[in-house]
């Protein structure tokens, strides 16, 4: 059960005599999503993350929570990457469907790996909400002000910009809207780290 009691994770049947029990036992109305299957990401200490975790539900439609597709500033590109995944693993009905899509699910993966040289360098883009105009060490978002504020654009705290990364070992980046140029190598890691996510299913 998780640390908040907004929700808690039931194994077995008949779900439906257990959520009468707890509606009598407290007088709060509940209502129940029923698994086909679910996996939680780990978090450091080994333990599943009951935040993060995608499952399919008997109803066919997928429940995603906190992975990278449900991130504001995950890049549209491997945003799409991992949506598609999730739709070949909304196929699976039993773990050993999981098993039997894995090499489907992998090939979404290496495509999208294999199409990056060409995509619309905005489909790239990193967008976040600026939380201060001055840092003392050099990021992502200190470089981005920066080359905004370079382009004479105005920033304010709280103020939502877009960037693509040109260099990552050197933190340079341009604004989405002048960006002709990517760190290839830094956006194959993001694909990869999404495909992981969606993946850890297949362990």
């Amino acid at each position: 059960m998780p640390d908040s009691l907004d929700c808690m994770w039931v194994i077995g049947e008949p779900i439906s005599r257990f959520k009468e029990a707890v509606e009598k036992e407290t007088g709060i109305l509940t209502e129940v999503d029923t698994y086909d299957w679910i996996t939680f990401l780990p978090m450091s200490d080994g333990g599943g993350a009951y935040n993060r975790y995608f499952g399919r539900l008997d109803t066919g439609k997928m429940k995603i929570r906190g992975v990278m597709a449900r991130k504001g500033d995950t890049p549209e590109y491997v945003n799409r990457m991992q949506q598609e995944v999730f739709e070949v693993l909304a196929d699976a009905k039993s773990l050993e469907d999981l098993r039997r899509i894995e090499p489907k699910a992998r090939q979404v993966y290496r495509r999208y790996q294999d199409e990056l040289d060409d995509v619309d360098v905005k489909e790239l883009a990193i967008h976040r909400r600026v939380s201060r105009l001055n840092y003392s060490r050099r990021c992502a978002e200190a470089s981005a002000v920066q080359a905004h504020m370079k382009q004479g654009i105005p920033l304010a705290p709280g103020m939502e910009i877009g960037y693509v990364i040109r260099d990552a070992r050197k933190w340079e980046v341009d604004p989405e809207r002048t960006a002709s140029k990517f760190d290839a190598a830094y956006y194959r890691g993001l694909l990869e780290k999404a495909w992981e996510e969606a993946a850890f299913v297949f362990r």
